[in-house]
């Protein structure tokens, strides 16, 4: 995640230049792409997004090359980037259709349309996910309905504006408040420019380049917000052009708005050194579920569970190892010396990936739960506390998990 952090941030930096703006247009789209938080905090954090907003860049760079060189190979290049971003994550989709809708908007870029470059990219991105979209095909495609539904599908049975609000409050916090603003008058001046006939088609399409896949990443969460609550970091694929964007605009500001502009990246530069402090030493409890409950050091977890499963030897050695949450059954997998395969069996959503797998038990077979509550699964036919962990921050209790040991009843997965 750090290496394509900083590999974000240079190609956000050298994208600026490539549209023959000054040094310093460049180094403000760098400030901004390096200490906004959601990709501060991004670059320690491993999630599916860190590949996925690196090969968005990528792709987009790539392209922006292609459209003035003309080149194949780079249409290629940005082809296979973009395949690499459809296997990161999902959202990745958004990216063909607005640079579709970018190219086929201007002149220039309805020339390129024209010639076999972008078809062999798009191709060549195809071939890339094949594997995946076969896997997808003999799935069912239940994995794309499942992302749909986590989206788009409503929470409330209708519209709620209360829910959009929640979407703007939290741009507004993973970006520190005040770049929001800068993004959003980045992206009309972007769109401006654009849509200018007195520009250049070959300026008019790399800003098409740059606005289009922010622009409709941003239509596409926000209408979505709508419907049901999403979370801060859906959108995220929209800053690295707007920023390259911002960086533009604000080079061009007087000294008044460069002085805003700076103190927006100030305040977020120390809010996001601040988190990456509070994350190796802390400096303030925190309640349960907190946003630092995620980076929570689990070696204490690790040497309690370890040393209750030695408590019942051999047995408790060989036993299955189950948990409440997908999220707890990875930690043990993860941290555990011997790293059994683990099982979340009660999950009902992203957990319930684990039933692909699942092989399933015979009656009477040994196995640990580890849950964060005092309860006996319906899978269970006897289940005994063995430990209780408690974990906490400057005295601050964050959670309490117990270390349950039974006998299982038999189950065979329905894969349905």
């Amino acid at each position: 995640p750090t290496i394509m952090s900083g590999g974000m941030a240079w190609m956000v930096y050298r994208m600026t230049l490539k549209m023959n703006f000054r040094r310093e247009a460049g180094l403000w789209a760098l400030a901004l792409a390096i200490f906004t938080p959601i990709f501060n905090v991004g670059a320690v954090l491993s999630t599916p997004d860190s590949p996925f907003m690196f090969f968005w860049t990528a792709s987009i760079w790539r392209a922006q090359i292609a459209i003035n060189s003309s080149r194949t190979r780079d249409w290629v290049g940005a082809g296979l980037l973009m395949g690499l971003g459809m296997l990161s994550k999902f959202p990745m989709i958004l990216l063909p259709a607005s640079m579709l809708i970018a190219m086929v908007s201007t002149v220039k870029g309805r020339s390129a349309l024209r010639s076999p470059g972008p078809w062999l990219g798009a191709l060549a991105g195809a071939i890339l996910c094949l594997p995946y979209i076969v896997w997808s095909f003999t799935g069912g495609w239940n994995s794309v309905f499942y992302q749909l539904g986590h989206g788009i599908e409503s929470s409330s049975g209708g519209f709620s504006i209360n829910l959009f609000f929640l979407f703007i409050a939290g741009q507004l916090g993973v970006t520190g408040f005040l770049i929001f603003p800068i993004v959003l008058m980045a992206l009309f001046q972007g769109m401006k420019g654009w849509l200018a006939r007195e520009k250049s088609e070959i300026q008019r399409t790399m800003l098409a380049l740059l606005t289009a896949p922010a622009l409709l990443t941003l239509l596409v969460f926000g209408a979505a917000s709508f419907l049901r609550k999403s979370g801060p970091n859906w959108p995220a694929a929209m800053y690295p052009t707007s920023f390259v964007l911002a960086g533009m605009l604000v080079s061009k500001w007087k000294s008044k708005g460069k002085v805003f502009a700076l103190t927006a990246i100030t305040l977020v530069a120390l809010l996001s050194i601040y988190i990456q402090v509070e994350t190796v030493r802390p400096l303030v409890a925190y309640q349960p579920k907190g946003f630092f409950s995620k980076v929570q050091n689990r070696d204490e977890f690790a040497r309690w569970a370890e040393e209750t499963r030695n408590t019942r030897g051999e047995e408790g050695k060989s036993a299955r190892v189950l948990a409440d949450s997908y999220q707890l059954a990875s930690l043990l997998a993860f941290y555990l010396p011997d790293h059994p395969e683990t099982d979340s069996p009660g999950e009902t959503g992203s957990g319930s990936e684990y039933l692909r797998w699942r092989k399933g038990w015979e009656e009477g077979e040994s196995a640990w739960l580890f849950t964060t509550t005092d309860w006996v699964p319906g899978y269970f036919s006897r289940l005994e506390t063995v430990g209780t962990l408690t974990e906490s921050r400057l005295g601050w209790e964050v959670r309490t998990i117990l270390a349950k040991f039974g006998r299982l009843k038999a189950y065979q997965p329905d894969r349905r």
